[in-house]
């Protein structure tokens, strides 16, 4: 790149990828059980049954993506198990056992060419393909986005210490993902250029990844500026902001994504999974686990099958448990403690690490804070890490959120600094869980609202209308008192329209007090209701709509305010008799 790039924060790390980097992928032995994950998914077998394969057993709940069988085998029971993305709870599995024969369900392989994009997309949507950086975000979502994309950025940095499994998947099928990069570029319109982000610290995958862009060279490269940039080992620098930051020069928002300042990140494993789904009709099956540590006598990287027990991992690499003092899912820095091994691997789980007390000796009793400042010298997200963890003790969700909580990526940098040894991003964890879960209560109360206004809207225009035709001045045909009814905006014309028939009628016909006092309640009806439209309009709302409201209400106020006058202009009307007899 012509200029050297930088982000806010981050720190240098001790790397200790060499013990799990030094030998190829393995593939271990199929496991006695498989316990898959379904979340929300809707289950499509049943206990006892057989499958096979790749066979679809759960489709997709929303957001999610759906479950396929790892292996042909029979399903043995469905049931709560521990699960490695929050180890205390538990959630809903199909335990799968193996028979192992692998007899796949049927595949047909279509080459990508001949499809269409909304081919494709559905495709990668049926294979149940997610962010396999940790993020676990729908691949199909990133690659249908409304506004348009001019770069894609390939993560293959892999910054946090210990972890090594984007590293040998780059040198071992650097063909595979550059093929999935391609197939990522035409979905998202064959952006401008395409640039792929490796730490220096991995030279063999840098020269396995120019291999392959040199050996499959196509026409729309003379179209794409594709560049393989080496940076510098910095953590958090495989953050996907930090990333594209650092090749773009491009800062995504606060509360934003990367598709509003026109860029796209994918991981390597994801676009490799890309490949297999498009190329060879292979749902995603497996994923490559780190599983390193000093209390592991082989740390490797595993071609695991999804479901496989994390204890399952951990004997093939020579677990010993007597010296390890922290068992963690995930590196160092990001890792969570792993309560209970025979948790499965999932779509989100790229390394077991079981460190020794010398690797990470127990942690410190936190002590309080000297306000040195130091986390906020390193916070890769610009933010105030004293005053996030002051709000969040006493959890001051409104502060929390215009300190920009929701934007902290959970690195570590801060807690790692810390000479008080506050476990920072364990109180921003819970804090950001109340955050999220106060803002999904306000959008559920914010519909409720809408909901009630709309209905009270809708209420009280019925009662006008039906206070109108009571009066005799307004007719409804029987088709218009069958109609289903629509939106009280988009009606709103029509109900003018008929005020000012009233109105009318009422000129044609002999003047009468309780005619024009009907009419002069059906306008102040439809006014009400136009305010209360106006008032419940959200900040999403067009000015065109806004307007389209106001000239509506504008119109209704005149008619209300012509029915007052012509009220007022009727002669007044003889009092009533006194005593019974007539005046």
């Amino acid at each position: 790149m012509s200029q050297t790039r930088t982000f806010s924060g981050g720190i240098l790390l001790p790397a200790h990828k060499h013990a799990s980097s030094a030998t190829p992928i393995r593939t271990p032995v199929l496991p006695p059980e498989l316990f898959l994950s379904l979340g929300d998914a809707t289950p499509l077998i049943a206990v006892g049954e057989p499958v096979l394969k790749g066979q679809l057993l759960a489709v997709a709940g929303s957001g999610g993506a759906p479950v396929h069988a790892p292996t042909s085998g029979q399903i043995a029971a469905m049931e709560l198990r521990p699960l490695t993305e929050a180890s205390e709870t538990l959630g809903h599995c199909a335990v799968l056992i193996p028979d192992g024969a692998e007899r796949w369900s049927e595949r047909t392989p279509v080459h990508p060419a001949t499809r269409t994009l909304p081919e494709l997309l559905a495709a990668v949507r049926a294979a149940g393909i997610v962010g396999l950086g940790g993020g676990g975000f729908p691949t199909d979502l990133k690659l249908a986005p409304t506004q348009p994309i001019d770069t894609l950025v390939v993560n293959g940095m892999e910054c946090e210490p210990y972890i090594t499994a984007d590293d040998r998947l780059m040198r071992e099928e650097a063909d595979a993902i550059v093929a999935g990069m391609r197939l990522a570029a035409r979905l998202l319109g064959d952006p401008a250029r395409i640039l792929i982000g490796i730490e220096d610290d991995k030279p063999e995958a840098v020269a396995a990844m120019r291999a392959a862009l040199t050996t499959t060279l196509t026409t729309t490269d003379d179209d794409q500026n594709i560049d393989i940039v080496v940076l510098p080992s910095r953590y958090p620098a495989g953050g996907e902001r930090q990333l594209i930051q650092l090749l773009t020069g491009r800062q995504v928002p606060s509360g934003g994504l990367p598709r509003d300042i026109g860029v796209v990140c994918l991981n390597v494993g994801t676009l490799h999974a890309l490949y297999r789904a498009l190329v060879l009709d292979e749902p995603l099956l497996s994923r490559i686990v780190t599983v390193t540590g000093d209390a592991c006598r082989e740390p490797a990287n595993y071609r695991a099958l999804l479901g496989t027990p994390i204890a399952h991992l951990l004997a093939a690499s020579g677990y010993q448990p007597e010296l390890c003092e922290r068992l963690l899912l995930g590196g160092p820095m990001m890792g969570i403690p792993l309560d209970d091994v025979q948790a499965p691997v999932t779509k989100t789980t790229h390394c077991v690490l079981a460190a020794t007390a010398a690797e990470l000796p127990p942690a410190r009793a936190p002590q309080p804070c000297i306000r040195c400042g130091l986390c906020a010298e390193v916070c890769p997200a610009s933010l105030l890490p004293q005053q996030l963890l002051r709000h969040a003790v006493a959890r001051d969700h409104r502060q929390l959120e215009r300190h920009h909580l929701l934007d902290c990526i959970d690195c570590g940098a801060c807690a790692y600094v810390c000479p008080s040894a506050i476990p920072l991003v364990d109180h921003y964890r819970v804090a950001k869980a109340e955050v999220r879960a106060l803002r999904a209560e306000r959008v559920a109360a914010d519909h409720a609202r809408r909901r009630f206004a709309a209905h009270q809207t809708r209420m009280a225009g019925q009662a006008a209308e039906r206070g109108a035709r009571h009066a005799g001045l307004i007719g409804t045909s029987a088709a218009d008192a069958d109609a289903p009814a629509s939106d009280p905006v988009t009606t709103a014309p029509a109900a003018t329209d008929l005020v000012q028939q009233a109105l009318a009628r009422a000129d044609a016909a002999t003047p009468r007090r309780a005619q024009l006092e009907r009419v002069l309640s059906a306008a102040e009806s439809r006014i009400a209701q136009l305010e209360t439209q106006l008032a419940a309009l959200d900040a999403a709302a067009t000015e065109s709509r806004r307007n389209g409201l106001r000239a509506r209400l504008e119109q209704a106020r005149l008619d209300g305010d012509l029915a007052r006058q012509r009220l007022h202009a009727l002669p007044a009307e003889p009092s009533p008799p006194r005593d019974g007899n007539p005046q």
